[in-house]
């Protein structure tokens, strides 16, 4: 469990349907909605060695600690977090709308403008940017800076603080008016893009879902896991940023956008207890809990999108499971 500390500002947060002023001691769960306002300041202190501080004009998702993976979704705004793992066996990952930043000790800051671009920046210790083949190892005194559809790039020897993180959001941001119909344009692509690529994973992760629930996890399994994960989470993070943008533009009327968050904090959770169903599946153990009946309606339709993309349409080649050439790193191993 996370707490919130040092609060200053408009600080609120989102628990699905319910939304709270932020309050120093708060207690905050997997899940939840964390944003600033243009004064609005907070502290993130996590149950596993690492305090994020949380600057203003925000957004940030807790991330659920599983298969020894824990984090936050930075949807926009600055982020710095400082710590060692307890478990060196974790890691701590902060996800971008770009990317993810993996780290297992260490100090780094990050930024995500609603433009489109995102700043890594290691203060100590060394992070991984990217998700799969595409990733950029940063060291102290290094920054890499990424966009939505390159990720990021080689890293330069220079050091990156929360206030020059902030500088560059303002800077990346001053005439963000003109920038967001490109930005949602982008987005919308991308959106497209990724729809296509999990047909090919499709088939993979049913599969290994099979052999994770069957106790024969292997080696493999967990690392195209991770992967996975990393794949889900930067969609969702995307997703977010595109229901903030269009509520920015006026595309979209606030108590529709609030909705959207909703019904995409529901698929999270049903997303979230398969994940532990599997992690618990993963080390011989049952189930600890049963699909919540709320998240039923969410669960079913995330099987039958998994099942539609395995059904290729009428007069197409079928749907290849996942092969080397796309998954080079992850597939060894795995069979």
């Amino acid at each position: 469990m996370a707490v919130l500390e040092e609060i200053a500002g408009e600080v609120s947060v989102r628990d699905g349907e319910n939304m709270t002023t932020g309050s120093n001691g708060q207690e905050i769960r997997p899940g939840n909605l964390i944003t600033t306002g243009a004064s609005g300041r907070a502290k993130i202190r996590h149950g596993y060695g690492f305090l994020s501080t949380l600057g203003p004009d925000s957004m940030v998702r807790v991330v659920a600690i599983l298969f020894k993976i824990s984090g936050l979704t930075l949807v926009y705004g600055t982020l710095e977090s400082r710590g060692v793992l307890e478990d060196p066996a974790t890691d701590f990952r902060v996800i971008t709308p770009v990317a993810v930043a993996s780290v297992r000790g260490t100090a780094f800051t990050v930024a995500m403008a609603r433009d489109g671009t995102s700043l890594v920046g290691v203060v100590e210790g060394l992070i991984a940017a990217g998700i799969g083949r595409e990733v950029t190892e940063v060291s102290a005194g290094s920054r890499t800076e990424g966009a939505l559809a390159t990720g990021y790039g080689a890293p330069v020897g220079s050091n990156l603080t929360l206030d020059e993180a902030r500088a560059w959001v303002a800077e990346r941001e001053r005439d963000l008016a003109s920038h967001v119909p490109q930005v949602l344009e982008e987005l919308t692509r991308l959106q497209k893009q990724e729809d296509e690529d999990w047909k090919e994973i499709a088939q993979t992760i049913e599969v290994i879902s099979q052999r994770i629930l069957q106790g024969q996890m292997t080696p493999g399994d967990r690392f195209f896991f991770r992967r996975v994960l990393d794949i889900e989470d930067r969609m969702s993070a995307r997703r977010l940023l595109a229901i903030h943008l269009r509520e920015l533009a006026g595309i979209t009327p606030r108590d529709e956008a609030d909705a959207e968050r909703i019904r995409l904090h529901k698929e999270w959770e049903a997303r979230d207890w398969r994940r532990r169903a599997w992690e618990e599946a993963s080390e011989g153990k049952t189930p600890s809990e049963p699909m919540p009946q709320n998240l039923a309606d969410y669960a079913k339709r995330m099987q039958q999108d998994m099942d539609r993309m395995q059904q290729p349409p009428p007069g197409t080649v079928p749907v290849r499971p996942v092969t080397a050439d796309i998954f080079p790193d992850v597939v060894k191993g795995m069979h």
